[in-house]
Order: C-alpha cells, then structure tokens, then sequence
C-alpha cells in the first residue's frame, strides 16, 4: 500500500489485511521538501489479537494511587516506573520490582500532582502501558447528621396514636431527657431555619445532595433518570443502582475482597465485585475512573435514622434494597469476617467474606 501527496501531517488509510497472527507491519515515511531534498524514517508495528494489558486503573486516594490490571497470555509484569512532569521534563523518578499480584498501592505522593505511571513487561519483547492518576483525599472528612428530626417523646405520641394536635413538638428539650440527637448537628439548623444547601432536596432533614448524569453534570430534571448522586456535604459521590440487568442492576450480589477491598491480603479475598468496580472505571462512568467499595465510616455517612425499610433515601437512590451492602472494611480481629451495613435497619454487622450481599461504589471527595 501507498499513500503519495500527502500534505498533512497524518494519514489515515483502511488497516491493511493480516494473515497470522502476531503479524509485524513496517511503515516507511518519505518526505520531501520544496528544495528537493529527501529525510525517511521507518516504524514497526506488532498487531495481536488480544491486548496484553486489560481493566488498567488508577484509583486516587490520600497520597497514594492504587495501581490494579489485568495481562493476558500469562505475561508477568516486571517493574513499574512513575514520575510527574515539571516544565516539560520528568521529575522525581521511581521504579518499583518484584511485583507478584495485579495490584500495587503507591503511597508517598502529593496530593493533587498528577503522576504517570509505566507498566513495564520486558519479556519476550517490551510492552508498555501508562496511566495517569492525581491522589487526593478520598472525603473533606466531615460527617452527615443521623436524619432524626423527631425526639422519643414524638416517637412515642406516633406509637400511641395521639391525635397530631397533641403531639409534643417534634424536638424539643424534655424533662428528665435533656437535649437529644434532633437538637444538635444540621437536622437542628434545618429546624430553625439555618442550613444552607445547595442540593435539590425533598427531603426534611439535613442532607445535601443533587443528582449528575451519566457525563457527571448536575442533572436538572428530576422527573427524569439520573446515574449518580453528589453528596455536598461530604464530597463523596454514588453510584445509583439501576433495574435493567445492566453491572450497575440492583439485584447483583458479590462475596467479599475484590478490588480496593482494604486488609493487606489478610485472609480470603474474592474477585467476584471488580467486574463492577473494573466496567465503571473503564466507561468513566459519570465522569470518573476512581470508584471503589466504600468504607464503613462513607457507607455509614448516608444512612438515614428516621427512614426504615430502607434506611436511605430512596428518592435520590432508587432501586434500593433492604438487605445488607458490603464496605471495604474487614473485621480486625477475623480473617473470615468484613464489615456489612443492614439497611431494613440501620445496623452494621460483621459478616463471612463468601456471603453474597450487595454492593454500591462510590469515588473522590469534594468538588
């Protein structure tokens, strides 16, 4: 195949036909200038079929990135080398070696620096993939409120059916109680009239949350599907199950340790979540390519005390189940057990790694 008169920069033509594979093609670049005078240069390209590297990601966390990928035909990877780039030059070089898992956390690192990172496989020919990835602070680190807005003395005027009339106030400082939860924190100042949020809310407790689409932008319309909810108060971000049989269906469940699953390899890890932390990261979904399995401490941050059956606010996370959702989190004294979050009631509970029990990603911190 030939290509004459090209005055661009680039040529694009129809990939030739391969007969083997692998199959080597060589491409010799001729060029000419005005004066006559020629320069050639020749590159070489091996086609496969399979790629070697598969479901490379770089997931963010508080100065460290977390490196995880697949390779095929039972290649080893060898080293991996990361920098950033100052002024156009590579700085602060490292190599790493003596890899034996598909994944690597790197900690150390600046937050909010972007850093490159070089997946090395050396034999039997060299093989290279980068991938770029900026640690932060998974949360601003500040916490929800429970949700109650109501005291016990309220609670109990419900159970007895006192008419509405002659209930109590719905949180008020009773004799004998002192102040309860419902005085203090966000649910408090939205009583009194004194929280700001930015989110739409329809709800009457002191959570902020606004609704994205599947491109990550504030969703406007919410007579209309969303794919994510941003919380505002803590920065964290959450995936919205779906009930279409797609990897983000609500009725798929998953034993316990696939990826970002925290513990230093402590016991039994099972892969079974990475095709759903792996499809969400690869297809950006909502703008995004750091998901994870949240910790006990953000799964937690979501729960609504005043809600039962479930306890989450299933206007803004709809197809929601009342059974249990795991976290990252393993239990510390137990090899076995991990931390799960029961959401017919707010409980957490540990439980055995091969329990298959839902699971719902969330990424990043605030923006």
């Amino acid at each position: 195949m030939e290509i004459k008169d090209n005055d661009k920069a680039k040529a694009t033509f129809p990939a030739p036909s391969i007969s083997s594979i692998p199959e080597k093609l060589e491409f010799k670049i001729l060029v000419t200038d005005s004066d006559g005078l020629t320069a050639s240069d020749k590159v070489t390209v091996t086609v496969d079929s399979v790629p070697v590297f598969t479901n490379v990601n770089a997931i963010a966390g508080d100065n460290q990135i977390t490196l995880s990928w697949e390779l095929n035909d039972d290649k080893q990877l060898d080293y991996i080398r990361y920098f950033n780039i100052e002024n156009g030059e590579q700085r602060n070089i490292n190599t790493i070696y003596d890899i034996n898992k598909n994944e690597h956390s790197i900690s150390g690192l600046t937050n909010g620096l972007p850093y490159y990172f070089q997946l090395t496989i050396s034999k039997p020919e060299i093989v290279r993939h980068v991938i770029e990835g900026i640690p932060k602070s998974p949360s601003t680190g500040l916490l929800n409120d429970t949700g109650l807005f109501y005291d016990t003395e309220y609670t109990n005027a419900i159970e007895e059916q006192v008419p509405f009339s002659l209930r109590p106030e719905f949180c008020a400082d009773i004799s004998g109680f002192g102040q309860q939860d419902c005085s203090h924190g966000r649910n408090a100042q939205l009583l009194a009239n004194n929280l700001s949020r930015s989110g739409i809310n329809k709800n009457f407790n002191g959570f902020d949350f606004n609704i994205l689409d599947a491109t990550g932008n504030i969703h406007d319309d919410p007579e209309k599907p969303w794919t994510c909810v941003r919380d505002n108060h803590t920065g964290l971000v959450w995936e919205v199950k779906t009930d279409d049989g797609g990897i983000h269906d609500k009725g798929h469940k998953y034993r316990w340790g696939g990826k970002t699953a925290k513990g230093d390899d402590f016991g039994e890890y099972y892969p079974d979540w990475n095709v759903l932390v792996n499809g969400s990261n690869t297809s950006n979904f909502c703008g995004y390519n750091d998901w994870r399995v949240p910790t006990l401490k953000e799964l937690h941050s979501v729960i609504d005390y005043s809600r039962n059956m479930p306890t989450l606010d299933t206007i803004f996370f709809p197809n929601s189940t009342t059974w249990l959702y795991w976290t990252s989190s393993p239990v510390a004294e137990s090899n076995e057990q991990a931390w799960a979050i029961f959401l017919l009631q707010p409980v957490k509970t540990p439980r055995t790694r091969t329990d298959e029990l839902y699971v719902r990603l969330v990424r990043g911190g605030r923006h």
